[in-house]
Parts: C-alpha cells; structure tokens; sequence
C-alpha cells in the first residue's frame, strides 16, 4: 500500500482536516506551511553540530509543529517533561547540550528561568520573544533532504538519582531523509486518523510526529478526559492512538449506557504500554472495542521488545508478547544461569544487531544495563514459556525483602487487580524492624461493600501468605505518571502520611 507523506495530502487534499486541537483546526495546506517555515527558522538560528532545540511543551498543534519542523530541520530535540520544576528543567538543558529553548506559553516562566541561569534564548508562541515574527519571515521551501540530523533525546526517569538520557530514534538515521525513512515505517503508519492522549514528551505519544509526516491526521487532547476521547473518537473517526492502563480503567469507568452508545467502529489499533494491563481490564476493553488493542513491552532505550495482538493475547492471557527481531529473550536466575522455560528470573534481551542500549554520555550506567555487550536488561523479572511468551511478573527495582525472602509485589498486584472490586493497586515495602522490610498497598475500589481484609483473604486463596500485603489502605486514587506508570515513591508517602503502619 502507498501510504501518501504529509506533503502529497497537502498536494492531492489540502484544505481536508490534518491537525486539530482544542482551540484550532489547520488544513494539510496550512500545517505544511508552518512546518517548513518552522524549519527555516530553526536554520536561521545556526545550531552548532550536536546541539538541541529544548521543547517544553504541552500538548497542543504548536508543540507537534516545532516537532515535525525540527526533523526536517535535521534539529535535534531534548524532550522536556512540562510538568518539571526550574531546577530540574535546568539539568535537562544542559546536560542534552541544548543551544535553544522553545516553550509553550503555560510553561514559558519555568522554561525562561532555567534558561536564563546559563543564557539559553527562549522563544515562544504568543510572546515578545520574537518567534512568530522568526517563523513568518522564513522560507516557505523544503530544505535539503541531505542534511546531517541529530539525535533527539528522551529521559527516563530512573530508580535513584538523575533522569537518564536516551538517543531517540534507536537507529542510526544520519541525515534528514533517512530520519524521514525511518520514521515512515510507524507501525500504524496508514491505518488512519490518530489520537494524541499521553504527553508528547514521551516515546509512545510523540510517535504523533511520524504519523503526521506520513499523512495520518492528528488529534490532540489536553489532559485526559474520558467522556471527550469517546467523542473525539466517534467525531473524527479516530483509527489509532497510544494509551496507558489508566486510561483504559478511567473509560471502562464511564457510566454503562455511555459506553454502549459511543461509536467506535473506526478503532483500528489501540496500542497499549507504559505499564501492565490489569487482565479483566483489558478483557473488559476488547470487548468493548473489539480485537484493535496491541500491547506493547519495551523502554525508551530500547524501542518496542514485543508485542500482542487482542487474539493472541485471548489465547496467552497475561503475556507481553514474543520478542520481535533484533531481540530475543534470556531469563536468568540470581546465579547468572539461563533459566529453563516457565522459571522465573531477571528477563533479559540479547539484541543480534549488537546495539544494546546506550545512555547518552553515561558509558557507566550503559554499562552497568548489559550482562555482556549487547546483551541488556531493562529491569524486569519475569518468565518465557515454552512457546516463546514473555511474562513479567516483577521489577528487580520494587523487590521486598522480607526475612530474608525475595517478594515481587507485581505478583500479588496481578491477583488484586482480577478481584471485580479493585480499580487500582499499589503494593510496596516499608521498612520493619524485625523482618527488614514488609508489604503493604493502597487500593481503589469501587464499591463500599469490600474491606481490606476481604482483600487480604482473597490473595492468600491465590498465593502464598509470605506474598500477601500485611496491611492496604483505601484511597480513591493510587499516584501514577502521566504516562500510566505507578508512582511508588508517592504511594509509600500517601501511605505513611495515612497513618499506614
């Protein structure tokens, strides 16, 4: 299939709909204006070889549109989580060596203090900043498909101290038109319109900027709302979008009739990431949308690892997949023995390609990621089964020691989030005096009936008691990440500031 780039719709359909959000509607013909115009501009500015454009921004049209302009730019990126603090803005800059800040305006204060501490120059939309004038004043041509391009890089969060950088893309793209190629081969390139729901900070939601350089109309949300996705669905006729269990749970939580009414045959492909799906959750979601969720299993570092089909998964419920080419699975125990299959242990990826993983300027942690060169682990615990299934069952970062004994609080999440009760969970350890550490959680229901003992009760019929959280807690909501992921660090605070003991 020929799937059409963002310039052959601006040629063949330019005034359908290519990119809305919730304060504009531009045409394929206006947003291949402001693209190669942005790009231009982004010329004008000379970065020096290996420099970047910072981004803060929220999700908005603007904010794709620098995006997309700095790839045809050959402008790397750095991309700056809007949520951040001045201070940790401030580190982000200077270690992705940025030479440039563009913000959004609700971030612009932030940005311009961070920026100002090492005489970055700020641009932004709608300001004095001298951008819009920047833009206009440009060029309205392609600039050369030969350009070299930087990388554009993306931080994770980590376990403990600084974020870590990545190089994004995973392959090696020198110049614009092999980034171009490279991004044209999006796995819902050509399915049809797309729904931006996560921040576009993250690897999962930015894949926005291939899908729109490859012809796929865009629709950007703000923050998540379940009743406007379901609209926006059914209004725009959406075929894709990326999204994380939590929202899956926030849908599914909108009241019975809504749901059945909702129109959302256009679905094509809803990729799932950023955390374990919940089995009844996903369950309950297929069939609701029909077999149109792909999970995938992976990182920033990595790029996806697997991947599963809602048939496949119907039939290895709980599994994350085979591992895709260059990658295939290596589970090994405490010793550093290969584990036979269905025996759990610490997952890891030999990559055929020789690549690995690489942290931007930190060999150290690159390093300390790889078992041998090529080799690496993204922290997971987990097992393969004999026909080739991965199964994670625990981060090696969340494990409690309790006497003595290993515990994955993953495994018992699992038998929590399938009691019809539990919307959320959250299971951690907290210090102890005599057995070192202890589990404990916090859990969200929905019902008042249910208790945290009949909870309790409930695990101990699933799994061993060394298992089960001596204590939960009921809180409405259990702290996760905009992109889906628990905040652990938060829920032990909620916890302890509960009088969780």
């Amino acid at each position: 299939m020929t799937i059409p780039t963002l310039f052959e719709c601006a040629r063949l359909h330019p005034d359908d709909p290519a990119l809305v959000d919730r304060s504009e509607w531009l045409s394929w013909r206006d947003v291949e204006a402001r693209v190669l115009r942005i790009a231009n501009a982004l010329l004008e500015l000379d970065f020096p070889q290996g420099s970047r454009l910072a981004v803060v921004g929220e999700n908005s049209n603007d904010t794709l549109l620098v995006y997309v302009g700095a790839v045809l730019a050959g402008v790397g990126t750095v991309l700056v989580n809007y949520h951040l603090t001045a201070d940790e803005i401030e580190y982000l800059l200077v270690d992705g060596a940025a030479h440039t800040i563009w913000a959004s305006p609700e971030s612009l204060t932030k940005a311009a203090d961070a920026a100002d501490r090492h005489g970055f120059r700020v641009f932004s939309d709608g300001n004095t900043s001298g951008w819009n004038e920047l833009v206009d004043k440009a060029a309205e041509k392609h600039p050369p498909a030969d350009l070299p391009a930087t990388t554009d890089l993306i931080y994770t969060s980590g376990t403990t101290g600084r974020p870590k950088a990545v190089e994004f893309p995973n392959v090696v793209t020198p110049t614009v038109d092999s980034r171009l190629e490279s991004m044209a081969r999006h796995h819902m390139a050509g399915l049809g319109p797309h729904l931006v729901v996560g921040p576009m900070y993250h690897a999962g939601p930015h894949g926005a900027v291939s899908l729109l350089l490859r012809g796929s109309p865009v629709v950007i949300t703000g923050r998540f709302d379940a009743e406007f996705i379901l609209d926006a669905i059914s209004d725009f006729h959406i075929a894709t979008s990326i999204m994380v269990p939590t929202h899956l749970i926030r849908l599914l939580g909108l009241p019975e009739e809504r749901r059945r009414q909702a129109d959302v045959s256009s679905l094509r492909m809803i990729s799932v990431t950023g955390s374990a799906c919940p089995t009844t959750v996903k369950r309950s979601m297929i069939e609701w949308f029909g077999p149109v969720l792909l999970e995938t299993y992976g990182a920033s570092e990595s790029g996806i690892v697997s991947r599963i089909t809602s048939d496949e998964w119907l039939k290895h419920p709980g599994s994350v997949g085979q591992a895709a080419p260059p990658f295939h699975p290596l589970v090994l125990d405490e010793a550093g023995s290969e584990c036979p299959p269905g025996a759990e242990g610490v997952l890891h990826f030999v990559d055929d390609s020789g690549r690995g993983i690489r942290y931007f300027n930190d060999p150290e942690k690159t390093a300390a990621a790889h078992v041998v060169p090529g080799t690496f682990t993204l922290g997971d615990v987990g097992h393969v089964d004999e026909d080739g299934y991965l199964y994670i069952t625990g981060r090696v970062t969340d494990m409690v020691i309790s006497g003595g004994v290993n515990i994955y609080p993953a495994e018992c999440e699992r038998i929590l989030a399938d009691h019809p009760s539990v919307r959320d969970v959250a299971l951690f350890g907290i210090p102890d005096d005599e057995m070192g550490e202890r589990l404990v959680g916090l859990v969200s229901l929905d019902d008042d009936a249910t208790t945290p003992e009949m909870l309790i009760e409930f695990c101990r019929r699933s799994i061993a008691n060394f298992k089960v959280p001596r204590r939960l807690l009921v809180v409405l909501e259990v702290p996760r990440s905009p992109m889906g992921k628990v905040d652990k660090h938060a829920a032990r605070a909620n916890y302890l500031e509960s009088g969780g003991n």
